[in-house]
C-alpha cells in the first residue's frame, strides 16, 4: 500500500509507526494499512525456513511485532524493545497480542504490552524475548554512531553465526522441526517426524555418525 511519506531511521532496527503519518489517516486508510503489515507478518511468520532478526537499537510497536514474525531474535546489549501501544489509547494490532503471549507467558507478556514499559536487551533475553545476546562495550568519548555501528555489526555476525549452526542439520528435518514447534501439536509432531525418519538425509546422518564425520545432506 502506498503511504504519503516513508521516512527511516538509521539508528533503529524499526522504532514502529510513524505517528504523524498516522494522524492523517482516515479510518478506511488505517484499516487498510493494518490489513497489509498484518498479512506481511503474517506470511513471515509462515514461512517454511528459519528466519532471524538481528537487533541493534531500538523496536518498538510494530518493529517489536516484525521481530516476534521471525523464529529467532538476535539483541546488542544496547538494543531496547517495547509495545507502547496503550500509552497511546490502542492495543498492539499487527501480533503483538498473540505472538509475546505465545514466546514468553501470559502474564510477562500482560505486563509489557498494559504498562508499555521499554525493556533493555539483558531483560529481553531473560523474559525470553531474545534468542542470543551479544555485548556491545562503549569505548571512553566513543561517538554514538560509532557505537550503534559496532552493535549492528556485532549483533549481524551473530545472527549470521546462529544461521550457520541451523544450516548444519538436515533440511528436511529443519523444515519439519520448524513446523513442529510452531504448531506445537503432538499430532504435528508424529506426522512431522513420519516424514523425515524415511529421508536419505536421515540415512546420511547415521551414517556419517558411524563414520565420525559431518554429514552431507541433499535435502532428500
Amino acid at each position: 500500500m502506498a503511504t504519503r511519506s516513508r521516512r527511516a531511521v538509521d539508528s533503529s532496527f524499526c522504532a514502529g509507526a510513524d505517528l504523524k503519518e498516522r494522524l492523517g489517516f482516515s479510518q478506511e486508510e488505517t484499516a487498510d494499512f493494518l490489513t497489509t503489515l498484518r498479512g506481511t507478518f503474517s506470511s513471515l511468520a509462515s514461512l517454511p525456513v528459519p528466519t532471524i532478526s538481528a537487533i541493534s537499537s531500538v523496536a518498538f510497536g510494530g518493529g517489536l511485532e516484525l521481530a516476534l514474525s521471525t523464529h529467532f531474535r538476535v539483541l546488542s546489549s544496547n538494543a531496547t524493545v517495547a509495545l507502547p501501544e496503550t500509552r497511546l489509547g490502542i492495543i498492539p494490532g499487527a501480533g503483538g497480542t498473540h505472538r509475546l503471549p505465545a514466546l514468553i507467558g501470559l502474564s510477562r507478556a500482560r505486563d509489557l504490552i498494559l504498562t508499555g514499559r521499554r525493556v533493555g536487551a539483558p531483560e529481553a533475553y531473560f523474559l525470553g524475548i531474545a534468542d542470543r545476546l551479544v555485548e556491545v562495550v562503549p569505548e571512553d568519548e566513543r561517538d554514538v554512531s560509532d557505537l550503534l555501528a559496532q552493535a549492528r555489526k556485532a549483533a549481524l555476525s551473530e545472527a549470521v553465526r546462529l544461521a550457520q549452526e541451523i544450516c548444519e542439520g538436515g533440511p528436511i528435518g529443519i523444515r519439519a522441526g520448524l513446523q513442529a514447534v510452531s504448531y506445537a501439536q503432538e499430532q504435528v509432531e508424529n506426522k512431522m517426524y513420519e516424514r523425515v525418519v524415511n529421508t536419505d538425509d536421515r540415512d546420511e546422518a547415521l551414517k556419517a555418525f558411524s563414520e565420525k564425520r559431518k554429514p552431507v545432506f541433499k535435502g532428500r
